[in-house]
Protein backbone atom coordinates (compact mmCIF):
# COMPACT_ATOMS: atom_id res chain seq x y z
CA UNK A 1 0.00 0.00 0.00
CA UNK A 2 1.04 3.18 -1.03
CA UNK A 3 1.92 5.75 1.79
CA UNK A 4 -0.21 9.09 0.67
CA UNK A 5 1.68 11.38 3.23
CA UNK A 6 5.10 12.63 2.65
CA UNK A 7 7.58 10.52 4.63
CA UNK A 8 8.25 13.83 7.51
CA UNK A 9 5.55 16.45 7.68
CA UNK A 10 7.08 19.81 8.25
CA UNK A 11 6.77 21.49 11.59
CA UNK A 12 4.96 24.19 10.55
CA UNK A 13 2.69 22.08 9.12
CA UNK A 14 2.22 19.74 11.78
CA UNK A 15 1.73 23.00 14.64
CA UNK A 16 -1.56 23.48 12.08
CA UNK A 17 -3.19 20.79 12.19
CA UNK A 18 -2.53 20.46 15.47
CA UNK A 19 -4.13 23.88 16.51
CA UNK A 20 -7.11 23.73 13.63
CA UNK A 21 -8.02 20.29 15.37
CA UNK A 22 -7.54 22.01 18.82
CA UNK A 23 -10.17 24.65 17.40
CA UNK A 24 -12.42 22.68 15.42
CA UNK A 25 -13.16 20.91 18.64
CA UNK A 26 -13.55 24.01 20.59
CA UNK A 27 -15.63 25.83 17.28
CA UNK A 28 -17.96 22.29 17.40
CA UNK A 29 -18.59 22.08 20.74
CA UNK A 30 -18.81 25.97 22.12
CA UNK A 31 -19.10 28.13 18.28
CA UNK A 32 -15.83 30.05 19.54
CA UNK A 33 -12.47 28.92 19.28
CA UNK A 34 -9.49 28.96 21.99
CA UNK A 35 -7.72 33.11 22.54
CA UNK A 36 -5.29 31.42 24.45
CA UNK A 37 -4.79 28.41 21.59
CA UNK A 38 -4.75 30.96 18.86
CA UNK A 39 -2.35 33.17 20.99
CA UNK A 40 0.27 30.22 21.79
CA UNK A 41 0.18 29.10 17.95
CA UNK A 42 0.37 33.00 16.33
CA UNK A 43 3.29 33.52 18.67
CA UNK A 44 4.95 29.97 17.96
CA UNK A 45 3.84 30.91 14.03
CA UNK A 46 5.90 34.07 14.21
CA UNK A 47 9.15 32.53 15.26
CA UNK A 48 9.07 29.98 12.92
CA UNK A 49 8.09 32.45 9.85
CA UNK A 50 11.09 34.53 10.81
CA UNK A 51 13.31 31.05 11.17
CA UNK A 52 11.59 29.59 8.47
CA UNK A 53 9.82 31.39 5.25
CA UNK A 54 12.04 32.12 2.53
CA UNK A 55 9.15 34.53 1.35
CA UNK A 56 9.62 37.47 4.05
CA UNK A 57 8.19 39.87 4.07
CA UNK A 58 5.75 40.00 1.06
CA UNK A 59 4.96 36.45 0.87
CA UNK A 60 4.36 36.76 4.72
CA UNK A 61 1.80 39.59 4.02
CA UNK A 62 -0.35 37.58 1.04
CA UNK A 63 -0.50 34.38 3.45
CA UNK A 64 -2.29 37.16 6.51
CA UNK A 65 -4.49 38.42 3.49
CA UNK A 66 -7.27 35.48 3.71
CA UNK A 67 -6.82 36.30 7.87
CA UNK A 68 -7.85 39.94 7.77
CA UNK A 69 -10.18 39.86 4.71
CA UNK A 70 -12.51 37.15 7.12
CA UNK A 71 -12.12 39.43 9.98
CA UNK A 72 -13.41 42.66 7.84
CA UNK A 73 -15.97 40.44 6.57
CA UNK A 74 -16.86 39.54 10.07
CA UNK A 75 -16.84 43.06 11.01
CA UNK A 76 -19.19 44.26 8.26
CA UNK A 77 -21.59 41.37 8.63
CA UNK A 78 -21.95 42.07 12.58
CA UNK A 79 -19.92 38.86 13.08
CA UNK A 80 -22.16 36.86 10.97
CA UNK A 81 -18.69 35.47 9.79
CA UNK A 82 -17.57 34.21 12.49
CA UNK A 83 -14.43 36.35 13.90
CA UNK A 84 -12.45 32.81 14.99
CA UNK A 85 -12.60 31.81 11.38
CA UNK A 86 -10.61 35.05 10.62
CA UNK A 87 -8.50 34.73 14.09
CA UNK A 88 -7.58 31.08 12.55
CA UNK A 89 -7.28 31.89 9.66
CA UNK A 90 -4.20 34.57 10.04
CA UNK A 91 -2.11 32.03 12.51
CA UNK A 92 -2.41 29.62 9.88
CA UNK A 93 -1.22 32.12 7.20
CA UNK A 94 2.16 32.42 9.39
CA UNK A 95 2.70 28.45 8.75
CA UNK A 96 1.72 28.12 4.82
CA UNK A 97 3.18 30.32 2.14
CA UNK A 98 0.20 32.45 0.47
CA UNK A 99 -0.54 30.18 -2.70
CA UNK A 100 -0.90 27.07 -0.15
CA UNK A 101 -2.85 29.22 2.00
CA UNK A 102 -5.45 30.11 -0.69
CA UNK A 103 -5.74 26.77 -1.76
CA UNK A 104 -6.40 25.30 1.42
CA UNK A 105 -9.25 27.81 1.91
CA UNK A 106 -10.73 27.28 -1.25
CA UNK A 107 -10.88 23.63 -0.55
CA UNK A 108 -12.17 24.04 2.87
CA UNK A 109 -14.67 26.07 1.36
CA UNK A 110 -15.49 23.91 -1.44
CA UNK A 111 -15.97 21.51 1.84
CA UNK A 112 -18.31 23.82 3.19
CA UNK A 113 -20.49 24.58 0.74
CA UNK A 114 -21.09 21.13 -0.17
CA UNK A 115 -21.90 20.33 3.65
CA UNK A 116 -24.21 23.32 3.47
CA UNK A 117 -25.83 21.91 0.45
CA UNK A 118 -26.38 18.25 2.24
CA UNK A 119 -28.37 20.62 5.36
CA UNK A 120 -30.88 21.91 2.75
CA UNK A 121 -31.09 18.71 1.57
CA UNK A 122 -32.03 17.12 4.77
CA UNK A 123 -34.25 19.98 5.38
CA UNK A 124 -32.11 20.73 9.31
CA UNK A 125 -33.60 23.46 10.81
CA UNK A 126 -32.97 25.53 13.93
CA UNK A 127 -29.21 26.24 13.33
CA UNK A 128 -28.67 28.40 10.55
CA UNK A 129 -24.59 28.11 10.61
CA UNK A 130 -22.15 25.87 10.94
CA UNK A 131 -18.76 25.81 12.45
CA UNK A 132 -16.05 26.45 9.50
CA UNK A 133 -12.70 25.35 11.47
CA UNK A 134 -13.26 21.54 10.93
CA UNK A 135 -14.20 22.29 7.21
CA UNK A 136 -10.57 24.27 7.27
CA UNK A 137 -9.10 21.09 8.94
CA UNK A 138 -10.71 18.86 6.02
CA UNK A 139 -9.20 21.51 3.59
CA UNK A 140 -5.75 20.70 4.80
CA UNK A 141 -5.72 16.97 5.40
CA UNK A 142 -7.00 17.07 1.36
CA UNK A 143 -4.31 19.35 0.55
CA UNK A 144 -1.85 16.82 1.69
CA UNK A 145 -2.93 13.94 0.68
CA UNK A 146 -4.08 15.14 -3.07
CA UNK A 147 -1.70 14.69 -5.31
CA UNK A 148 0.36 18.11 -6.64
Amino acid sequence: MENILPAKLPVGTIAALLFLLFNSVCDIRKRRISLRAAALAGGCGIVFALMERKDLPAGLFLSLMPGAVLLLLGLLSRWAVGGGDGIAMLVFGLYYPAAETAEILLLALLISSLLAIVLLIMKKKGKESFPFLPCLLMGNVLFLVLPK
